[in-house]
């Protein structure tokens, strides 16, 4: 469709912005022949977001629960952050806190973990989990540890993570193995000093 073939209906005043535009038909640019006028404006798209309906925060947790007996961590920590998300001052929503960094650590994503342990432990800090939010935190560096000649970040990382725990609760529950980890921790730096040494 070349431009003097246009209809005049198409520029036509539709209101007092137009009327005060002197627009001509030489400043009228089409995309390309043939292409109809209701396809020649492009609208941005529209993001679909899931509907979020609010649901009990019983029923959220016992669904988030459900799926971790069932052996899918994986689909129940962000059921676990649902629960915290919907019902933020809840009795659940602590609860779900520490549920939701455990399924994390149980799906080995410890950076989420350690994120939500974080979190949960500055929010928290007189709970009583906040001594296993420690121990927990300290097990997610521990299992990272893979070869310590190369990287030592994440040997460093636990047994600041178990010395921080064995200060805070020296006679705790989890201080035992903590201290036998931390041991194992220093041990594997000291190999590496040797090996590099």
């Amino acid at each position: 469709m070349r431009v003097d073939q246009l209809d005049s209906t198409c520029l036509r005043d539709r209101g007092p912005a137009r009327r005060t535009a002197d627009v001509r038909l030489d400043d009228v640019v089409l995309p390309g022949p043939g292409v109809p006028l209701h396809l020649q404006v492009a609208e941005p798209p529209v993001a679909h977001l899931p509907e979020q309906v609010e649901r009990p925060a019983d029923k959220l947790y016992d669904e988030a629960l459900s799926l971790v007996l069932q052996g899918d961590a994986e689909k129940a920590a962000p059921q676990f952050e649902e629960v915290e998300r919907q019902h933020p001052y809840s009795d659940l929503a602590v609860r779900a806190q520490i549920m939701a960094a455990w399924s994390f650590y149980q799906d080995n994503n410890y950076p989420r973990a350690v994120a939500a342990l974080d979190r949960f432990i500055e929010l928290n800090p007189a709970d009583g989990m906040v001594e296993y939010a420690y121990y927990l935190k300290a097990l997610s560096y521990y299992e990272q540890i893979a070869d310590v000649e190369r990287d030592a970040e994440m040997t460093l990382l636990a047994l600041n993570a178990f010395d921080d725990l064995l200060r805070r609760y020296p006679e705790g529950s989890y201080s035992r193995d903590a201290r036998l980890k931390a041991d194992l921790a220093r041990s594997h730096l000291a190999g590496k000093e040797m090996a590099v040494g």
